[in-house]
């Protein structure tokens, strides 16, 4: 099995297939102008930030943002206010990237479902509220 193979068989479509949505992931040397890695399965994927509209079975990067851990929304809001009017720090959230794969099923109509490596799966998301996370589209992964 291949190295993209193994490293992408948690989100790999019901029948094995690999490829992201209408195009085969590419094995690059060096990382092109203008795009981003992020960590998937102990591999490195290239990602491109201009995407115009998500595809079925397609890889994509979603960014989230939370407090750190242990620290609940409200304590963290409180901290903001309370820095905001001292001129301290403005944010302590954390922001981390992860790869997932864009898939429908039947029963959610135009919703989607983003299958993290872990296998887990997010959803159903509608349609207009997938724009908010994702933040690139997965082109290939990165083997020097």
């Amino acid at each position: 099995m291949s190295a993209l193979a193994v490293a992408t068989s948690k989100l790999a479509m019901p029948n094995g297939e690999f490829s992201s949505g209408t195009h085969a992931l590419r094995i690059f040397d060096r990382v092109p102008s203008g795009h981003d890695v992020v960590p998937l399965c102990g591999m490195v994927a290239v990602s491109h930030p201009k995407w115009l509209e998500m595809v079925e079975g397609g890889f994509y990067v979603v960014e989230t943002q939370h407090p750190p851990g242990g620290m609940v929304w409200q304590t963290y809001d409180e901290h903001v206010q309370r820095y905001d009017m001292d001129g301290g720090p403005r944010t302590l959230l954390k922001t981390s990237r992860r790869v997932i794969r864009a898939v429908r099923r039947e029963a959610t109509g135009d919703a989607w479902w983003f299958i993290h490596e872990s296998g887990f799966a997010d959803g159903p998301i509608k349609a207009w509220a997938v724009g908010h996370n994702v933040v690139g589209e997965v082109v290939g992964i990165y083997r020097p």
